[in-house]
């Protein structure tokens, strides 16, 4: 868009949609892992490892 000269309220207007759609498949992709990996992490006697991961999910999101 930038290259096509588009009106910067355009393009401002689709960085926001991409980033909603960003949050939203985060989400997603969230909850399908806390659904079916973690409990078979644990199942499966790696514990510690899955919560380390989720730590480090928690501090990303968190920017920490």
């Amino acid at each position: 868009m930038i290259g096509e000269d588009k009106y910067c309220v355009d393009i401002l207007r689709q960085t926001y949609a991409v980033r909603k759609a960003i949050e939203k498949l985060k989400g997603l992709l969230v909850d399908a892992h806390l659904h079916t990996c973690v409990p078979e992490g644990i199942a499966s006697g790696k514990g510690d490892e899955i919560i380390n991961e989720l730590v480090q999910l928690y501090n990303l999101a968190s920017n920490r």
